[in-house]
């Protein structure tokens, strides 16, 4: 079996915060906000939003939008999932995840609304079986 740890998300970018790296090097740390949009039993449509942070790094040629990015943006980021340990003062260890990005990419056409979304997936998800 192959391994695969590869991250696609397109949603909206939350907090900005620009950051320079050890070396020097310039990069901006964000979130993206995702939605994954199901029925319930009950036949309503449920919209839940997760916010992912994201690190990217300028200097690759697939990065070219660090400069645009700001809350509001809709992106749209391929990556890695890449997690951080680290012990807090407390003695306690903890463990942080977040993309690291390899793409990022402004997306300027209409994006789906979290109805339209919804819609899709239930076409999508028409013949599984109900949970």
């Amino acid at each position: 079996m192959k391994n695969i740890n590869q991250v696609k998300l397109q949603g909206f970018v939350g907090n900005v915060k620009d950051i320079t790296t050890r070396n020097g090097k310039k990069a901006i740390s964000f979130s993206v906000a995702t939605d994954y949009v199901y029925t319930n039993a009950n036949g309503e449509k449920v919209v839940v939003t997760s916010w992912t942070p994201v690190v990217a790094f300028a200097g690759s040629r697939y990065i070219t939008a660090l400069d645009t990015i700001q809350k509001g943006t809709p992106v749209l980021v391929h990556g890695r999932l890449n997690s951080n340990s680290y012990t807090a003062a407390d003695g306690q260890r903890h463990t942080t995840r977040e993309g690291r990005a390899t793409s990022l990419s402004v997306v300027v056409k209409d994006t789906p609304t979290a109805e339209e979304e919804a819609e899709e997936a239930e076409a999508l998800t028409d013949d599984l079986p109900q949970e």
